[in-house]
């Protein structure tokens, strides 16, 4: 083993001077055979300055609070000491660069660092004599640092700076360091030169950043660990960016007066923005309506005052705020409100929206842009915000503020201080802005043992999280879901959770998620209360409900059954005085059927078909199209006579006004939800002919069937029995929402034990439900530790075989409904490939270069989702190698386009079509992506 440098260093001089063959040591090179290069000491020092600077001057105080907490020592803890912790990290990271391995490999193509190497008489070998395997510079660090003898877990997150923990024990660094393979690889032909090397290198770290000796570097706790690595990432990524930090010519050799000017002149270029403050400890009526431009319902106002009423922070901590409340009521405007007071009393430094759809995500966004901005007007620099979501990059108001990464609105564009930052654009960098808007999915994957976690953790540490909508997640999403709410719990962060039309059963599981305790700690009566709209939270260990006050405006929905053979003659009938119908499916291929008959019987452009497997342009075309025929500001002129035919898609993510409503039988909470889009607006209740003036739901059945077999299919047929014995005649909205949904998740069984089947078909809905949480099991970081304050805790276990599962997968299985997969679709034509021809006819694309960057951005618009037959668990990993071999065949060079890299391509041929899978599918205008053969029943309900 290594000496072990216990007590003082071994160089007791005031200032460590580096040695000549330090200096020389490289960490950076020049790409593309570029003669440039970066001494290890200088990335050092750019990295432990990016890293002070962003203790200073980016953290959010909540940040910098858990930091402080997290630092395990006697004294008294203070900013103070994270940043001098946080500047050895950014000195110390690349410590296992200094071998004679790594400098054989970073100088292959920089000869003359090569020669001044030798030159001074450090071994370097020839590239034959080094072992390959297990010997990256990030696992050499970490196993460096335990050698010599420095907290395990200030070590692991050194191995873990390139965003993934390293598989090490004492057995394995003994093994390391003791063993014959990697002797070359560490001394090359002169153990004791490169001892000295790295001794020097340690004992200046350790003056540089302020510490005497190794026992003086504190523990961290876990949580410290995760927030640390996430630091140390980006402040790695910063300080590599050549933009920021310019390598040298191979001729010239770093020197000390290159700082502090250096480290000015890159900070100026990066130009992060200081986090937000919130300045609002108290929200009155006037305050609200500065804010939102109108005064506060009673719901919101209640709602408010709650949050208001938590003084106390030691006793009376504020943690997680589930908001139950019907459409309409403000629920969103409410959660803003609650945020701003929650980040004032907890120091939190922005805000995370999560929404279910990219749809849903793109209309918060434009609501939160005024109030985001009237936040940046507090600010003398401003404030950042972000859309997170697949196709954020493409959202018009979005792109002109990325464009320019300058304000959204370039009226008062001092006052209003609103900026897209570049930087945050990344994926891995989605929750690091201030003010972040995304789908779901974003907050989600910071529960996923996935590479770069730590990053997300970072952002979410410092966050209000808000996630809307949360009927809409299935059993899958929600054990993703809950194990998010215990990471953001154990930052201490508190959280808002907002629904329409929540199972009581899932009330009290998020609160125990979030409080990182088993159920039964949780009172049962969380789930029997029935007030509505409802406010459940927590308050230190406390949890707590109250029902708010509401508007008392009723309405009535008749219910009546409709017969599918009849829908065609119904729809003629209903719609002979005008107004618009809204026909709402459970499957992909059931809505293309329907509306394949539709437009049969009527006017082609009286339908318009609505699903998920249409690709992106041809999708927003028709979103645009229902919104203008059905949307709030439609007129009589255009609603009558128009008839949507649409899957799940339509239910949360698009604001229409349908005059009736005819959908399939679903579970109870969606069935409510659709309901919520017919007479949604008043404003055309003057334009309603008198036959639809009433809002009615007509359920389809098929003979003396009351459900399908894709009914089944997508949602369990335990939950459509239960719904149905339920279903009354009418429902009262808001006050009937309670008690049906109670009804159907809670009543006991023998309300319903004559239903045939009924035993059977709960049976098979609980092993699925077991299947489903123990497959999410398999992605799901583990949950944060209760006693955090272990001598040897390390990250080293912290995502444990997540090498092994694919990032493809992993993704996937984070959406909502389960694995499912995106891609790009382009065509073959006459041997060329192609856009769709609606899309482009005239442009065609070379595989063997990349295209322009706005030909790169086009492409990666044709964004589509595959079928559910394709993305089942025991065929996704085979789907998606199908995929990559595809793309290495016909598109490698296009991986260099930050638009395509990462992407996978469906190719069509000229019939628009392709086999995938054994699965035959074609595309069409009208129709999107259609499934001509598979085996089983389609699942794929969105």
């Amino acid at each position: 083993m290594l000496p072990i440098t216990k007590g003082r260093c071994p160089n007791e001089m005031k200032s460590v001077t580096i040695s000549q063959d330090l200096c020389h040591i490289v960490a950076k090179a020049g790409r593309n055979n570029e003669q440039k290069w970066l001494p290890l000491w200088m990335h050092a020092r750019d990295t432990a300055e990016v890293m002070k600077y962003l203790i200073r001057e980016w953290l959010p105080e909540s940040v910098a609070k858990l930091l402080e907490k997290a630092i395990i020592q006697q004294k008294k803890v203070s900013i103070n000491d994270v940043e001098k912790l946080g500047v050895f990290l950014g000195y110390i990271h690349d410590f296992g660069k200094a071998n004679s391995y790594f400098q054989c490999l970073i100088t292959k193509n920089i000869p003359e660092r090569l020669a001044q190497i030798k030159e001074d008489g450090t071994s370097v070998l020839a590239w034959e004599s080094y072992e390959k395997k297990g010997c990256n510079h990030a696992y050499v660090s970490e196993a460096l640092l335990w050698a010599y003898g420095y907290p395990k877990g200030i070590a692991s997150i050194v191995g873990s700076h390139h965003g993934m923990t390293q598989d090490i024990s004492k057995k394995k660094v003994k093994s390391f360091f003791l063993g014959i393979n990697f002797k070359a690889n560490l001394y090359g032909n002169d153990e004791n030169k490169w001892k000295r090397i790295r001794g020097n290198f340690l004992e200046w770290v350790l003056e540089k950043s302020g510490y005497a000796e190794v026992n003086d570097i504190p523990k961290l706790t876990e949580v410290g660990q995760i927030l640390m690595t996430g630091l140390l990432i980006m402040s790695d990524w910063i300080s590599s960016n050549d933009t920021y930090f310019p390598l040298l010519s191979v001729s010239e050799e770093g020197d000390e007066g290159y700082y502090p000017q250096r480290i000015e002149k890159a900070i100026g270029k990066l130009n992060l923005l200081k986090p937000w403050k919130s300045t609002t400890s108290c929200m009155g009526e006037s305050v609200f309506k500065e804010y939102f431009d109108f005064l506060p319902r009673p719901a919101q106002k209640d709602f408010i005052q709650n949050i208001q009423d938590l003084n106390d922070m030691d006793t009376q901590k504020p943690g997680i705020f589930i908001l139950e409340a019907p459409m309409g009521m403000g629920k969103t405007e409410a959660a803003l409100a609650g945020a701003q007071l929650l980040a004032n009393r907890t120091l939190a430094g922005g805000i995370f929206f999560g929404l279910p759809t990219q749809a849903t995500a793109n209309g918060i966004f434009e609501r939160l842009i005024p109030w985001a901005r009237k936040q940046a007007q507090d600010e003398t620099v401003g404030l950042s915000i972000r859309l997170a979501h697949a196709m954020a990059n493409f959202d018009p108001q979005y792109r002109k503020m990325l464009e320019g990464d300058s304000q959204f609105d370039d009226e008062d564009a001092e006052e209003n201080r609103l900026y897209a930052q570049t930087w945050f654009s990344g994926k891995k960098q989605a929750l690091l802005a201030d003010f972040v808007v995304g789908t779901v999915d974003q907050i989600l994957m910071s529960a996923l043992r996935k590479k770069h976690v730590m990053l997300r953790h970072l952002g979410m540490a410092g966050k209000i999280v808000i996630i809307d909508e949360c009927h809409a997640y299935d059993v899958y999403t929600s054990e993703y879901l809950d194990r998010t709410l215990a990471w953001i719990g154990a930052y201490g962060q508190p959280v808002i959770i907002l629904s329409a039309t929540l199972p009581a059963h899932r009330r009290r599981e998020m609160i125990a998620a979030y409080l990182n305790k088993e159920i039964e700690s949780v009172p049962k009566e969380i789930e029997t209360t029935r007030g509505y709209p409802l406010l459940t939270y927590s308050a230190g260990n406390e949890v707590m409900q109250k029902k708010l006050k509401f508007e008392d405006t009723k309405t009535i929905v008749r219910i009546d059954n409709l017969q599918a053979d009849n829908l065609i003659m119904f729809l003629k009938e209903e719609l002979k005085e005008g107004g618009c119908a809204a026909v709402l499916l459970n499957t992909v291929r059931q809505v293309q059927e329907t509306a394949h008959l539709l437009r049969q019987c009527f006017p082609d452009e009286q339908i318009l078909e609505l699903h998920s497997r249409y690709i992106y342009p041809d999708r927003k075309e028709r979103e645009d199209e229902l919104i203008r025929r059905m949307g709030k500001k439609s007129t009589a002129k255009e609603r009558n006579g128009f008839i949507l035919v649409a899957s799940q898609v339509a239910e949360q993510s698009l604001d229409f006004d349908a005059d009736i409503l005819i959908t399939e039988l679903c579970p109870a909470d969606f069935l409510l939800q659709r309901m919520g889009r017919e007479h949604r607006h008043k404003e055309h209740d003057s334009m309603r002919p008198s036959n639809l003036s009433k809002p009615r739901c007509m359920i389809l059945r098929d003979g003396e069937e009351v459900y399908s077999k894709g009914s089944k299919a997508v949602y369990a047929e335990y939950l459509l029995m239960r719904t149905q014995a339920v279903l009354p005649r009418q429902i009262c909205i808001p006050d009937d929402i309670p008690t049906i949904v109670k009804k159907v998740y809670a009543e006991e069984d023998l309300f319903f034990q004559n239903i045939s089947g009924y035993g059977q078909a709960k049976k098979r809905y609980e092993m699925e439900q077991g299947k489903k949480r123990a497959r999410a099991e398999g992605f799901l970081l583990q949950k944060p530790k209760t006693d955090d304050y272990e001598e040897e805790s390390s990250l080293d276990l912290f995502l444990q075989e997540a090498t092994k599962v694919n990032d493809k997968v992993a993704e996937a299985s984070v959406r909502d409904g389960g694995l499912s997969l995106e891609l790009l679709v382009l065509q073959s034509r006459s041997g060329k490939i192609s856009f769709l021809p609606w899309q482009d006819e005239k442009e065609v694309l070379d595989g063997n270069e990349v295209p322009p960057q706005a030909v790169c951005m086009k492409i990666a618009k044709q964004r589509i989702r595959l079928p559910r037959s394709l993305c089942r668990e025991d065929n996704i990993s085979g789907v998606i190698e199908e995929l990559e071999n595809l793309f290495q065949k016909n598109f490698i060079e296009w991986k260099k386009s930050s638009w395509i890299n990462g992407e996978l391509i469906l190719l069509l041929d000229e019939n628009f079509s392709a086999t995938l899978g054994d699965v035959q599918l074609r595309y069409s205008k009208e129709d999107g992506l259609i499934e001509e053969s598979v085996e089983q029943e389609d699942t794929n309900g969105r």
